[in-house]
């Protein structure tokens, strides 16, 4: 009888450790799903309205951090002012954050969406290319990568001149730049001004 005793008691102690175990298990489980859930929502891929494109959806904060407040400006145009960031994609990397300041809200969403649609999908080596975009309330903001080298107008505006080689090969890489954008692109970019 202490015999069945001992292993009647046993077996509800293991029973009762397997139950706890169990449920520690699916509590991990779903720990580790609900942070990859909130992970796969924060880099998600761009809804079906901006196309085929596989640009990341930032958040403003997550911009706001990578350009350490958006301090170290880089240039300014007629449509924004443009800042330097680093962000952690899938390593480091630097990036120009360009914040919008002239949209008008009444066509401006769909305006800018078909600007990030027809952007995205542009991949030329002589143009920058466009990492992401970030839609927040009033925030409109463009990541494209940033140019380590320094801007075309610096390089030749700098106290040591380029070479005449070097001036042609520059003029014939923005001519490629050019012909892509108005021949080889695949959707048609209507530009007010080149920057270079």
């Amino acid at each position: 009888m202490k015999k069945q005793n001992n292993l009647s008691l046993m077996g509800t102690v293991l029973l009762s450790v397997s139950a706890f175990l169990i449920l520690v298990l699916l509590g991990a489980l779903y720990l580790v799903f609900s942070i990859y859930q909130k992970k796969l929502k924060r880099y998600q891929r761009i809804p079906d309205r901006f196309g085929d494109t596989n640009l990341h959806c930032f958040t403003y904060k997550e911009l706001e951090k990578a350009t350490n407040g958006l301090k170290e400006e880089l240039g300014r145009g007629a449509f924004g002012i443009v800042y330097k960031g680093d962000i952690n994609m899938s390593s480091t990397a630097l990036m120009a954050v360009k914040r919008l300041t002239t949209i008008v809200q009444v066509d401006g969403d769909k305006e800018f969406e078909n600007e990030v649609n027809v952007i995205g999908q542009t991949h030329h080596k002589n143009l920058v290319r466009l990492l992401g975009f970030c839609k927040e309330g009033p925030q409109r903001l463009l990541v494209y990568e940033y140019m380590s080298n320094g801007t075309l107008a610096s390089f030749l505006l700098a106290d040591s001149k380029p070479t005449w080689k070097k001036r042609i090969q520059i003029a014939i890489g923005i001519a490629r730049g050019l012909l892509y954008l108005h021949e080889e692109c695949s959707t048609q970019i209507i530009h007010c001004d080149i920057k270079p």
